[in-house]
């Protein structure tokens, strides 16, 4: 009986050995495997030209230019100028500025539905400054931005350019 379970025991050995001898060694490369190969027939005519869809939704409609009010800034003076609001159901889609420029904290930005802007005088002179809006008429989606919002960044960016000028005087 030893002998019986001795032999089933060398015999199961032996076979699960020659298994794995026989099975295919993952070596990384891809084994291909055969394609299933489809034939086309001619292709058939063209079908008919579909409806004409809704129209989109249109570009820009009126474009206008607001001038913000103009400011004088004394020889070392700084500060935020008024803003150019654009008209009711008007975005801003362009900005400009006249005045001195500075380096340190100057900027002038679009908010939405107006232009704000920041201003350093380092010259020796009183120099004048403003922002302009260039505005123009667009869908009521794009229109309805949040002016309170904007106009809290605005003021928020304000108060950091004059804390980067007082630093930088």
């Amino acid at each position: 009986m030893k002998v019986k379970l001795t032999l089933l025991a060398v015999l199961a050995a032996l076979i699960a050995f020659g298994a794995a001898q026989l099975a295919p060694a993952d070596t990384g490369t891809r084994v291909p495997t055969a394609k299933k190969r489809v034939q086309r027939g001619p292709r058939g005519p063209r079908g008919r030209r579909g409806p004409r869809g809704p129209q989109g939704p249109s570009g820009f409609g009126k474009v206008v230019t607001v001038e913000g009010a103009t400011v004088t800034f004394p020889p070392g003076g700084f500060g935020g100028v008024p803003s150019a609001q654009c008209p009711s159901g008007m975005v801003v889609v362009g900005t400009g500025f006249n005045g001195p420029f500075d380096a340190v904290g100057g900027f002038v930005k679009a908010y939405g539905t107006f232009v704000g802007g920041f201003f350093e005088n380092e010259s020796s002179i009183p120099l004048d400054a403003n922002v302009q809006a260039i505005c123009a008429e667009t869908s009521s989606a794009t229109a309805s931005a949040s002016s309170a919002g904007q106009s809290a960044q605005y003021e928020h960016e304000v108060k950091r350019a004059e804390q980067l000028a007082a630093a930088s005087s």
